[in-house]
C-alpha cells in the first residue's frame, strides 16, 4: 500500500527519526560502519543510474540520515547522563519543578542551575525521600529554590530486572541524588505557567474526588487529566493484564474523544465548520496545558493543531505527514523523548490506524452494528500491530485477548469520559455523582473480571513467540511500504500471524503453569520455594519480608514465566511488611496471602496494619498456625516458629520437605527439628533467622535425598559429608537455584 507515496517529507523525517534513535543506543565500530554506508549512498546519488529513480530524494534521505545521527551521537556521547560526569558528594542548586507524593516516598524533580558552584547545563535530577527524611525536611513548594548536597548516581536498582535508567532518561531526568540531605530553601516562590497548571490539575482532581468517591473519581482523573495518584493499583494491574493499560495512560485517544465531542457540540449549536475547527484549536491547546503537555499527548495535539491550519489556510491535510513532523518535532525539542515507550506506543499505534485509513474502501458506506463492529475490531488490530513488537520487548507479558478488550474498554471509556466531562461542569448544578459512581464501577469490576482468568496474560520471555513477534512486525510494515496487490489477503493474514501468536502463547503459558514443579531459590535476603501444579501457582518466603524481595519475588516469577501468584506465604513479620505487599501486588495479581498468627502486641499491630490492604486489593489475607494447608498437590505445615527461628513442612506425593532456619539447632527447636529431619527426604536449612555464631553439622540420617545448607556459617565436617555421598544423598552449599523435580 506504501504509506510514503507521494509524502516525501514524512519520508525524510522518519529517517531523520529512525537515524536519532539509532545513533542513541549503539557506539562504535557500529556508527562509523552505518556513517560509511550512508555517505556511499549519497556519493552514488550523484552517479546517473540505468534506471530512473528519484537521485534527489534518496540524496535527501542520506543527508538526513547522517546529520541526525550526528546529532545523535553528540547529544547522548556529550550531555546527557550526568551520573557518568560527577563523583561523589557535590552541592546542588536549582528549583523545584514538580512534587509527587505517594504513601511511603516523596519525590521532588529539581531543575539543576548549579553543582558545586559551577552553571550548568539544564539538568533535571530527581529526589526520592522516605517519610522519615521529609520530617526532617523543610516544607518544599513548586517554585522555590533549593540547595542540597547528596551523590549523583544512575536509577537501576541491581535488585531489580526492571530499567529504570531507560524509563526516567526517556522522562528527561538526567540523574538521582541519593542520600540527601542539608536542605536549604530561598527565595520567592515562583509560580511558572506550568506550575499553575500543575495546582489547577490537582484542584480539580481534589473536586472530582470529593463530589464522588476515590475509584470512581480516581479513573476519571487519571483518564481526563493523567494523574494516577488516585488510582487504585489493583485497577492499573487488572487493565496491564488484559492488555489496555495503553487506555490508563494520557494519549491522543483521551484528546481525539474530547475534542471531537467538543466539535460535536459546537456543531449542534449551529457553529461554522471553520469556526468550529478555530474553537477546537484553542481546545486542544488548553487541554495540553492542564494535563501538563505529557508526550503523548502532546503529539497528538501537534497532529490536530496541523490538521487544524491545513484545513483553515489550505483546505487540505495529511495525517501521515502530520505525525512524523509531529513526533519531529517532540524529539527536536526534548531529544530525550526518543527513549519514552508511551511515545512509541502512541506514535505506532496512531500510524496503524492512519495507514487503514489509506486502504482503498468501497464507495458506499455499510452500516448495521455487524460492520461497525468489524471495522473497530479491524481498527483495534492495526493500532495493536503496529505496536506488538515494542510491547513484547518492553513490558515481558501481552494479553491474549487484548484486541477484544480494547474494542469494549474503549467504547466503555469514551462514555465515562463523556460523561465525567460533563459531571465535571454541571456537579454543582445536578446530583450526578451516582451515575459516575455506578460507570465507574461498571469498568474497573469488568476489567477485574477480566483480569482473573487463568492464562489471559501471557509471558513474552519466549524465544518463540519474540520471534514471531518480530517476524510479524517486519511482514506488518512490509505491507504498509511495499505495494501489495492483494491488500484483504494482507489483512488476513496478518490477523491469522497475530491470532497463532496469541494462541501459541497461551498454550505455551497454559503448560509452564501446569508443570509440576518444586524449585528452591536462594538470594543474600532469604529462601523461597516456588511450586506449581495443575494451574495453581504458590510461593513460600522464608525470610523477614522487605521491600528488597519484593524485586526478587518477582525476578522468581519472571523466570519462570509466570505471570500471576495464587498462594503467598510468609513467616515472620516486620514494619515495613505492609509497604513491601504493597508493591509486590502492585505488580503481579495475587490472589491469597498466607500469614502467621501473631505472637505479640507489636506483630499483631503489624498484621492489624497489613488487614487495610483490603481497601485497596481484592486478596484474601489468611493467619495460620500449626494445622495444613491444603494447596493443589501440596501441603503446607508450620511446625516451630518464634521471633528467632521456624521449622516448616511441605508434603508433595508421599516426599516430605523440611525447610529449618540455619540457627535451629542452638534454638529451642533443635530437638523438634532434628526429629522431623529423620523423617523428611529432603532438608534445606535456610537463611532466616538470628546470626549465629559458626556450627558443625555432625548428625548422620538415613533418609533425607538432599541438604541444602544456605547459611556459610554452618559447616560439614568432611566425614559427615563422605557419609552422605556413600549413601547416594547429595550436599548443596548456598544454591541460587535447586529444582527438587527435574
Amino acid at each position: 500500500m506504501n504509506i510514503f507515496w507521494r509524502r516525501p517529507l514524512s519520508l525524510i523525517l522518519c529517517i531523520a527519526l529512525g537515524a536519532f534513535s539509532l545513533f542513541s543506543k549503539i557506539a562504535s565500530p557500529y556508527t562509523y560502519v552505518l556513517w560509511g554506508l550512508a555517505g556511499l549512498l549519497l556519493c552514488l546519488s550523484f552517479v546517473k543510474p540505468s534506471i530512473h529513480i528519484k537521485r534527489g530524494l534518496i540524496r535527501a534521505c542520506a543527508i538526513a540520515f547522517l546529520i541526525s545521527s550526528l546529532i545523535s551521537h553528540f547529544y547522548f556521547g556529550f550531555y546527557y547522563k550526568a551520573y557518568e560526569r560527577y563523583y561523589g558528594t557535590v552541592k546542588i542548586s536549582g528549583e523545584i519543578s514538580e512534587i509527587d507524593d505517594n504513601a511511603y516516598y516523596t519525590y521532588l524533580t529539581v531543575k539543576v542551575k548549579e553543582i558545586n558552584g559551577e552553571s550548568v547545563l539544564d539538568y533535571k535530577f530527581l529526589v526520592m525521600l522516605d517519610s522519615e527524611e521529609i520530617s526532617e525536611a523543610p516544607e518544599f513548594k513548586i517554585g522555590k529554590n533549593i540547595e542540597l548536597c547528596g551523590k549523583i548516581s544512575d536509577f537501576n536498582n541491581k535488585n531489580s530486572d526492571f530499567n529504570a535508567n531507560s524509563y526516567y532518561l526517556s522522562k528527561g531526568y538526567s540523574a538521582k541524588i541519593k542520600e540527601p540531605f542539608d536542605f536549604v530553601l530561598s527565595g520567592e516562590q515562583n509560580l511558572s505557567i506550568s506550575a499553575f497548571f500543575s495546582d489547577k490539575r490537582r484542584d480539580i482532581s481534589e473536586y472530582i474526588i470529593e463530589n464522588s468517591n476515590e475509584e470512581a473519581g480516581g479513573l476519571l482523573v487519571a483518564l481526563l487529566l493523567g494523574e494516577k495518584e488516585y488510582l487504585s493499583p489493583e485497577t492499573e494491574l487488572d487493565f496491564r493484564r488484559i492488555g489496555i493499560s495503553h487506555i490508563l495512560a494520557l494519549s491522543g485517544l483521551h484528546l481525539a474523544i474530547l475534542a471531537i465531542g467538543f466539535g460535536k457540540l459546537l456543531s449542534f449549536f449551529g457553529v461554522g465548520k471553520k469556526l468550529r475547527t478555530l474553537f477546537t484549536l484553542c481546545f486542544t491547546l488548553l487541554y495540553m496545558a492542564i494535563t501538563g503537555f505529557p508526550i503523548s499527548v502532546v503529539r497528538a495535539g501537534i497532529m490536530l493543531i496541523l490538521a487544524s491550519l491545513l484545513y483553515l489556510l489550505a483546505n487540505a491535510s495529511d495525517s501521515f505527514t502530520n505525525l512524523s513532523l509531529s513526533v519531529f518535532l517532540i524529539v527536536l525539542i526534548s531529544p530525550y523523548s526518543i527513549f519514552d515507550v508511551s511515545l512509541l506506543l502512541s506514535a505506532f499505534a496512531t500510524l496503524g490506524i492512519v495507514a487503514l485509513g489509506d486502504l482503498p474502501r468501497d464507495n458506499t458506506k455499510k452500516r448495521g452494528l455487524k460492520n461497525v463492529v468489524l471495522n473497530s475490531i479491524t481498527v483495534s488490530l492495526f493500532a495493536i500491530s503496529a505496536t506488538f513488537l515494542i510491547s513484547v520487548l518492553s513490558f515481558n507479558e501481552i494479553s491474549v485477548i487484548s484486541p477484544i478488550s480494547t474494542l469494549i474498554f474503549s467504547v466503555l471509556v469514551e462514555i465515562f469520559l463523556y460523561f465525567g466531562t460533563f459531571y465535571v461542569v454541571f456537579t454543582r448544578l445536578l446530583p450526578l455523582g451516582n451515575i459516575l459512581i455506578f460507570l465507574g464501577d461498571v469498568i474497573k469490576n469488568l476489567a477485574a473480571r477480566f483480569s482473573k482468568l487463568d492464562y489471559i496474560s501471557v509471558s513474552t520471555d519466549y524465544s518463540f513467540v519474540t520471534v514471531l513477534a518480530a517476524v510479524f512486525t517486519l511482514l506488518f510494515f512490509a505491507f504498509l511500504v511495499f505495494n501489495v496487490k492483494h491488500r484483504r489477503i494482507g489483512v488476513a493474514v496478518i490477523s491469522s500471524l497475530m491470532s497463532l501468536i496469541l494462541i501459541s502463547g497461551a498454550l505455551l503459558s497454559y503448560n509452564t503453569q501446569n508443570q509440576t514443579r518444586i524449585t528452591y531459590n536462594l538470594s543474600e535476603n532469604g529462601d523461597a520455594i516456588l511450586m506449581t501444579q495443575d494451574g495453581e501457582i504458590t510461593v513460600f518466603e522464608n525470610k523477614a519480608y522487605t521491600s528488597a524481595r519484593v524485586y526478587e519475588t518477582l525476578r522468581y516469577l519472571k523466570d519462570e514465566k509466570l505471570t500471576r501468584l495464587d498462594n503467598y506465604i510468609l513467616t515472620d513479620y516486620n514494619s515495613n511488611m505492609k509497604a513491601a505487599l504493597y508493591s509486590l501486588m502492585s505488580e503481579v495479581k495475587v490472589t491469597n496471602v498466607y500469614l502467621p498468627k501473631p505472637q505479640s502486641a507489636d506483630e499483631y499491630k503489624i498484621y492489624t496494619d497489613i488487614l487495610s490492604l483490603n481497601d485497596v486489593f481484592s486478596v484474601n489475607l489468611f493467619t495460620y498456625g500449626n494445622e495444613a494447608i491444603k494447596f493443589s498437590g501440596f501441603y503446607f505445615i508450620a511446625l516451630y516458629r518464634d521471633t528467632e527461628c521456624g521449622v516448616y513442612q511441605i508434603l508433595h506425593e508421599n516426599k516430605k520437605y523440611l525447610i529449618a532456619s540455619s540457627g535451629i539447632l542452638e534454638n529451642n527447636g533443635a530437638n523438634l527439628a532434628l526429629k522431623r529431619i529423620l523423617d523428611s527426604d529432603y532438608v534445606i536449612f535456610s537463611r532466616y533467622g538470628k546470626e549465629y555464631r559458626d556450627y558443625n553439622f555432625s548428625y548422620l540420617f538415613e533418609k533425607p535425598q538432599v541438604f541444602i545448607f544456605s547459611s556459610k556459617k554452618l559447616y560439614v565436617p568432611a566425614s559427615v559429608k563422605n557419609y552422605y555421598e556413600n549413601s547416594g544423598a547429595e550436599i548443596i552449599r548456598t544454591p541460587e537455584r535447586y529444582d527438587f523435580i527435574r
